[in-house]
């Protein structure tokens, strides 16, 4: 587990100031592994709560 003051500061650069849970992330895994997904093919799925748009 990361310090306290570290998971502050990460959470403060997020755009939804927060750091997600591994479950949060665990679903984008296990909507690829579903039967819901089977025609999703070489598809970039960004499971990272926006960092790409910057803050």
């Amino acid at each position: 587990m990361l310090p306290i003051e570290l998971q502050e500061h990460l959470a403060s650069m997020a755009p939804m100031n927060q750091i997600a849970p591994a479950d949060d992330m665990a679903r984008a895994a296990l909507f690829l592994l579903s039967d819901e997904s089977r025609w999703t093919t070489g598809a970039i799925i960004p499971a990272e709560g926006g960092h790409h748009i910057g803050r």
